[in-house]
C-alpha cells in the first residue's frame, strides 16, 4: 500500500518522520493492525510503502497516521479489498 503526501499550493513541504497505516475490517472480526512504512524516493512530497495483508475479500477501515515535526494527523478511509493469494 502507498501513501503519497505533497503540499497544498503554496505550502512548504515537510516530509513526516513517520507513517503507519492500520487495517481492521469493517465487520471487527479482528482488531486492527498497525504497519510501519517506509519511505520511498520521489521529486515533489512524499511517498510511504507498507505491505499490508487481507485474509478476504470485504469492506476494511483504513487508518493512516502520520506524525512529523510540522505535526501530526490521521486519515481515515474504508476500502474494499481482495485477499492477497499466496
Amino acid at each position: 500500500m502507498y501513501v503519497v503526501l505533497k503540499a497544498a499550493d503554496g505550502v512548504t513541504f515537510t516530509s513526516p518522520s513517520s507513517v503507519r497505516v492500520g487495517i481492521a475490517p469493517v465487520s471487527g472480526r479482528l482488531p486492527e493492525v498497525l504497519h510501519d512504512a517506509h519511505p520511498e524516493p520521489v521529486r515533489r512530497g512524499a511517498r510511504f510503502m507498507t505491505d499490508v495483508m487481507f485474509d478476504r475479500a470485504e469492506r476494511w477501515n483504513l487508518r493512516v497516521l502520520i506524525e512529523g515535526s510540522a505535526g501530526g494527523g490521521q486519515l481515515t478511509s474504508q476500502l474494499e479489498a481482495v485477499p492477497n493469494v499466496g
